[in-house]
């Protein structure tokens, strides 16, 4: 097999070790292509509340518990959210943040329901009476053997419920090609930039 030998002359070697060097300088801080990163999937955080799980639709539905209380909560708000989990107020959708480091990216949330909702577990609920809004209200339901209820107050018990694993932080293979596709366009622009100088 024949053998290929390339000469390159001193000076253009070293402006390639001066560029190796200029990467390995920028790899220490890596705080900008992970900010880019960041905004790019926060936008994927939002659009699994939007499609219910990544992949779409993968989230348990909302219990029946939850969806009276949306409609008690009323004024039209279940017609607008119908029986979409954790998006009913949008608080915790919208608590996501993001947090660029010169060696990681922080994506989370100060909202305490947070890690309940995304690995699952049990909740409770202390016992309450429950009264209408409006002094002169009253509280109607429909029992299970289709009789109307109405009363001026109810008492619930405390009780204990299952909350159903619901991830809002995921992680596949496209986030590791557009993470990979973000430094890699980063350090190209950089080193288009020293080149630039160096002219």
């Amino acid at each position: 097999m024949p053998q290929v030998t390339v000469v390159m002359p001193k000076s253009e070697i070293r402006a390639v070790h001066k560029l190796l060097d200029g990467w390995k300088h920028l790899a220490k801080d890596l705080t900008v292509p992970l900010k880019r990163f960041g905004v790019y999937y926060l936008g994927i955080v939002d659009k699994t509340f939007l499609e219910q799980g990544r992949p779409a639709g993968s989230w348990a539905r909302p219990s029946l518990m939850t969806l009276m209380m949306r409609d008690h909560r009323g004024k039209g708000r279940r017609r607008v959210t119908g029986i979409m989990a954790l998006i009913d107020r949008g608080n915790l959708r919208r608590s996501f943040t993001i947090e660029a480091q010169p060696k990681g990216l922080r994506v989370g949330t100060n909202d305490e329901r947070a890690s309940l909702h995304q690995l699952g577990g049990t909740s409770s609920m202390p016992d309450m009476t429950i009264t209408p809004r409006k002094k002169s209200g009253v509280l109607h339901w429909t029992t299970p053997d289709g009789k109307d209820v109405f009363v001026k107050k109810a008492f619930h018990p405390a009780r204990t419920f299952n909350v159903p694993k619901r991830e809002m932080i995921t992680w596949t293979d496209e986030d590791d090609a557009k993470l990979e596709d973000t430094v890699e366009r980063w350090f190209k622009e950089r080193a288009a930039a020293v080149k630039g100088k160096a002219m």
